[in-house]
């Protein structure tokens, strides 16, 4: 069974693509990225409860548009 983003998260956050077509398994990725720069703080409670912390350390480590100090703040929460 896949999770459309659509059921969990409001259009506003992914104004520039079809948010009907995002799935939390096929697109974490994008939707984690997307949430930890643009995202209010009701968007990042439903991302530590829909993704992984190993998912959203992934996005961490590999995103290149994460400013570095964001990045420092979330992996030391995932590491608590």
């Amino acid at each position: 069974m896949t999770t459309k983003i659509s059921t969990e998260f409001d259009k506003f956050l992914f104004w520039d693509i079809n948010i009907d077509k995002l799935t939390v398994e096929n697109d974490y990725f994008f939707i984690i990225k997307r949430i930890i720069i643009k995202g209010n703080k009701q968007d990042r409670i439903k991302m530590w409860k829909l993704f992984s912390k190993d998912k959203i350390r992934k996005v961490l480590l590999e995103s290149r548009e994460i400013d570095e100090n964001i990045k420092e703040v979330y992996l030391m929460a995932i590491d608590e």
